[in-house]
């Protein structure tokens, strides 16, 4: 659960690092952010240089994180944006796993309870309570289990004291019985869905990277050739347009173009069809008579080109076609092309405070009265004020916080235990205190009753010798010493040595 807070709260900082920025679009080489959500960046950069990609192991990277949070100056600082999103991706992927983790571990914890209770149910005759002297039948499993449940959303305590089996008196020391926690206690929240999709759908996901991650489609591996272009070092005047597209032509078609747009946007058919590989079909008249099918690979958007008629003398290159009598090689000439429908106005969307709900839904939408960032009325979270808490410890003892909101996190603090009882020992010459007045007065394996602070006794009846007589050998203490039948005869007593 520590793991799942930690993780779920690096995701919130960096959710916050990217809302805190005032302008950013597909150009952005770099970000700026607080120095939390740079602290974030910094971990999980720092965790994958070293080689360690497991997101099964990532939430341990996050130890002490809101300790860290804690004590940070805050300052703005640069950060890759490549670095950022990748931590924000990362992030969510260990808080996602923390997720998965408590809810697996919860249920681990909910078989092991009942086996637990299953165990008490028949133990020493079960279970039983009293209602002032009269003790009620004994519980099955199913009743100790719904006594013991603690449940903070409906405020009910669990019944962990004043157990008894069922043939003791309800006047004799009580038994415990360690309570069972709803997931409530857990407080497992998943994160909401507030970024929209950076298409232009409405879809909202958890994160920035998602919004701008899920619907993304991009030409090929390369970096887009529309952001080279408009990067500084294609940017001199060395640079002409023909220069642009000998640059684009000469990549593989692997790398593509490298231009991005998105699956939910209106002309996503007319892109898909410009940037998908074909093969060219083109039939090459050959030098020795005949034809031979192109056959490369391609794509509309790169412009790639050759010559198409290897029985002239001269080189006449021309554009790939997936059109079989494209024989010229002017892409398209014959074939019918995919025409978008104009656009749909993308509508503008207003939100409450919250920036989950859209204006026209009703509701509270404000700031939680918890004061936490991030926190809203409409999160169906509870933040409510509590006067106390109900988690107890395994001696029964409920936490002593008090005053505390019931979405945050806090440390329980249990009362010191009891002192241990203690009385004067029951044999008037010891005097010393002891947490029962009998508990010096003990009973020898051979049953004769000694006092443990009466000089000599503990050795008199608890040290063992053996007879060294022959033909005897009997092991004996002195309290028990008697008749001795050995190769000697009898007599009266066993012989040893101290």
């Amino acid at each position: 659960v520590t793991h799942m807070k930690e993780t779920r709260d690096a995701v919130t900082t960096l959710n916050g690092g990217w809302d805190s920025k005032q302008a950013d679009n597909e150009s952005s080489k770099s970000v700026m952010l607080d120095t939390a959500a740079a602290t974030v960046v910094s971990i999980v950069t720092t965790y994958y240089t070293a080689g360690t990609t497991a997101v099964s192991y990532l939430p341990s990277i996050f130890s002490g994180w809101s300790a860290t949070k804690a004590g940070l100056t805050i300052s703005k600082q640069s950060e890759s944006k490549e670095d950022y999103l990748t931590a924000i991706s990362t992030a969510l992927s260990a808080f996602d796993k923390a997720f998965g983790d408590v809810n697996t571990a919860y249920t681990e914890y909910e078989r092991a309870h009942d086996a637990y209770l299953a165990l008490l149910a028949t133990h020493d005759g079960g279970l039983v309570r009293f209602t002032g002297n009269t003790p009620s039948s004994v519980y099955s499993k199913e009743e100790i289990h719904t006594a013991v449940t603690e449940d903070i959303t409906i405020d009910k305590r669990a019944l962990t004291k004043d157990w008894y089996h069922s043939w003791e008196s309800g006047s004799g020391i009580y038994h415990s019985i360690t309570p069972f926690y709803t997931k409530a206690h857990l407080t497992i929240k998943d994160l909401p869905e507030k970024y929209t999709c950076d298409g232009t759908c409405s879809d909202k996901f958890q994160t920035p990277y998602e919004a701008w991650k899920s619907h993304r489609e991009k030409c090929g591996t390369a970096k887009s050739f529309s952001q080279l272009v408009r990067d500084s070092i294609y940017s001199t005047s060395l640079y002409t347009t023909e220069s642009f597209i000998i640059e684009l032509r000469m990549r593989s078609v692997d790398e593509g173009c490298g231009r991005v747009w998105y699956s939910c946007d209106s002309d996503n058919l007319a892109k898909q069809d410009e940037h998908k590989e074909r093969d060219c079909k083109i039939e090459i008249p050959q030098s020795g008579g005949g034809t031979d099918t192109c056959g490369d690979r391609f794509r509309r958007c790169m412009g790639h080109e050759k010559d198409h008629d290897e029985s002239r003398w001269w080189n006449g290159k021309t554009v790939h076609s997936d059109t079989p009598d494209s024989s010229s090689g002017e892409e398209g000439s014959t074939e019918e092309q995919y025409v978008a429908p104009d656009p749909a106005p993308t509508p503008t969307l207003s939100y409450h405070t919250c920036g989950v709900h859209e204006t026209w839904q009703s509701g509270d939408h404000s700031a939680a009265s918890c004061g936490t960032s991030g926190h809203y009325v409409c999160d169906g979270s509870d933040h409510s004020l509590q006067a106390s808490c109900l988690v107890t410890n395994a001696n029964g003892d409920y936490c002593t916080v008090t005053s505390f909101y019931a979405c945050q996190y806090h440390t329980h603090v249990y009362p010191a235990p009891p002192p241990t009882p203690s009385a004067t020992c029951a044999r008037s010459a010891c005097g010393q205190t002891v947490s029962d007045r009998l508990e010096h007065r003990q009973i020898c394996a051979y049953g004769h009753t000694y006092w443990t602070c009466y000089p000599g006794a503990t050795h008199n009846h608890t040290t063992t010798f053996t007879c060294r007589r022959p033909g005897c050998g009997v092991t004996f203490t002195r309290c028990s010493n008697g008749t001795c039948t050995s190769d000697w005869g009898t007599h009266n007593y066993h012989w040893a040595s101290d």
